[in-house]
């Protein structure tokens, strides 16, 4: 079985595409100015549709970002999730592990998983299999290729489960969390080196 390409992503005027195969996932890169395309090589499948297309200054390359997911059972009978995060840089023919063996952050399902770019970052927002954590954003470094993690702002109420209130902004002042109650949208703002949240409007719904 297979799927035509869709629209998953871009970067710097190239849009990135995303095709189930037979053989695994296979993301088309389309440059809009030179009309070329690339491809990277499938990857496993796992039903994610995941996907970060991002620019590296330092080398002047372009790379996808993803994640293979996979499912454990536990000797107590409880399955979890995790899986690795992997990196393709366009033109070469390889994918590689820039994550531990087994990550315990796994990218929401629906499209609200799709990363934002802020300077240097992507920020995503993950579930968790860690014991007392639910969701966490993640944000992944693309010049040292580190992963770090936030903590959501106050006010996230949302249930483990239910995430389809849920995305990330970029805004003129960093990255930006809405968040919902009864009768208010809060749009949050991190700030600063040391990542706080501020609120920064309170929409009355």
């Amino acid at each position: 079985m297979s799927m035509d390409p869709y629209l998953i992503g871009s970067c710097h005027g190239l849009l990135c595409f995303l095709s189930f195969k037979r053989t695994g996932k296979i993301h088309y890169v389309y440059n809009s100015l030179t009309k070329e395309w690339k491809s990277s090589p499938p990857i496993e499948s796992s039903g994610k549709r995941f996907c970060g297309l991002y620019h590296k200054m330092s080398t002047n390359t372009y790379h996808l970002l993803t994640h293979v997911l996979r499912e454990n059972h536990l000797s107590s009978g409880i399955r979890i999730l995790d899986g690795q995060y992997k990196v393709h840089e366009l033109g070469t023919s390889a994918w590689r592990v820039v994550s531990e063996e087994n990550n315990p952050y796994v990218p929401l399902q629906r499209k609200q998983s799709t990363p934002v770019a802020i300077s240097s970052c992507l920020y995503w927002i993950c579930l968790s299999n860690k014991e007392h954590e639910s969701r966490m954003i993640l944000a992944f470094d693309v010049e040292m290729e580190k992963f770090s993690y936030i903590k959501e702002p106050t006010g996230v109420n949302l249930p483990h489960n239910d995430s389809k209130a849920l995305t990330l902004l970029e805004t003129d002042f960093g990255l930006g969390y809405p968040t919902f109650t009864e009768d208010t949208m809060n749009i949050w703002v991190m700030r600063g080196q040391d990542r706080a949240w501020e609120k920064f409007y309170a929409i009355k719904t």
